[in-house]
Parts: C-alpha cells; sequence; structure tokens
C-alpha cells in the first residue's frame, strides 16, 4: 500500500469552508479531535501519519508561533510574542478560576501567557520564611515586569489583597486591563 500524506494548517475560516470529498478508495470523511482514541482507530498506519504531523507541529520553529502558557514556578522562556500576566484573584485556590477561561479564550492567539495559579498550592503553607511563597512572589513581580499586557479579574467573592497589590505595581504599565464583575 502507498499512502501520501501532506499537512497543510488551515485557519478556522478555511477549514470552515472546506468541503473535503472521499476518494475512490475511502467511503467517507469525518473531522475528528486529534486525540490517541481517535488516532489509533485509523485506517492502517494513517495513525503514523498524523503523530508524525503532530510531532512537527510541536517543533520549536512552530511553537512560536503559537500561544504559549506558563505556569508558576515554571521558568519564562525567551519568546519574540507578546506577554501576558494573568494577575488577580485566587485567593489560595478559592477564587474561580478564571485563568483558565482566559486562556482558553486565547487558544488562537500566538502569544505568552504567564498564569501564577500553580497546579499544586497548599493552603497549610506558613507564610513566615516559606521558600514555595518566596518563590511564587519572585516569580509574579518577574512576570509583572517582563510583561506587555497585565490582566486583572477581581473575584467579586474575594478580598485579593495581593492582586491589588500588584495593581499598584502596575500604576505606570501602559497596558493593564482589569476586570470587575458586580
Amino acid at each position: 500500500m502507498e499512502t501520501t500524506a501532506v499537512h497543510v494548517h488551515l485557519t478556522d475560516e478555511q477549514a470552515r469552508t472546506l468541503e473535503p470529498v472521499a476518494g475512490d478508495d475511502a467511503l467517507d470523511y469525518d473531522w475528528m479531535p486529534l486525540i490517541d482514541e481517535k488516532i489509533d482507530t485509523l485506517y492502517a498506519n494513517h495513525s503514523e501519519f498524523v503523530r508524525a504531523m503532530i510531532q512537527q507541529f510541536h517543533t520549536t520553529e512552530n511553537r512560536e508561533m503559537r500561544l504559549h502558557v506558563v505556569t508558576a514556578p515554571d521558568a519564562v522562556p525567551e519568546s519574540p510574542l507578546p506577554k501576558v500576566f494573568l494577575a488577580g484573584s485566587i485567593e489560595n485556590d478559592t477564587a474561580v478560576n478564571w485563568q483558565q477561561q482566559f486562556v482558553e479564550e486565547l487558544a488562537q492567539t500566538p502569544c505568552l501567557v504567564m498564569n501564577p495559579r500553580r497546579k499544586i498550592w497548599n493552603q497549610n503553607w506558613s507564610q513566615d520564611g516559606n521558600p514555595f511563597l518566596e518563590n511564587q512572589i519572585k516569580w509574579e513581580l518577574d512576570c509583572i515586569e517582563m510583561a506587555d499586557l497585565v490582566c486583572f479579574y477581581f473575584d467579586p467573592h474575594t478580598k485579593s489583597p495581593i492582586a491589588l497589590l500588584e495593581l499598584g505595581l502596575c500604576r505606570n504599565k501602559q497596558n493593564v486591563h482589569i476586570c470587575c464583575p458586580p
């Protein structure tokens, strides 16, 4: 069996207007998410082609052209992309996870998002001399400094004293956006 595969990355608009047609060796076609469970169901060795495309798309060159999210305390990489820092309510992980919603909205936007909400946070960590907390604070201050845009969200069900302090630190920045729902 001989198969040729070509990867063409389409914009959302191009994909909406595309009208694929099943060839002489296929009964039909279908759009599908690129997840392992679906890829594994492809005919013959077609899953190998799809996995090779995914690997190619994740090369350093292509990675620079799409959304990249860095979560505290991970190092922020050098990048030509605009840098967005997500400041605002976390409140020991009791605030709504607005950061995730924000990232989902930016899915098609080439930028580097710096998200201070850690995947794991221990609410019992002492605030006195705690190296994890000190590292978090330094990470956030460094990110605010390097950000091209700082986006604040103040959850109406929290007090967010740290976010208020960060807002004060941003008083001289050009691009600060604030969301305060009632």
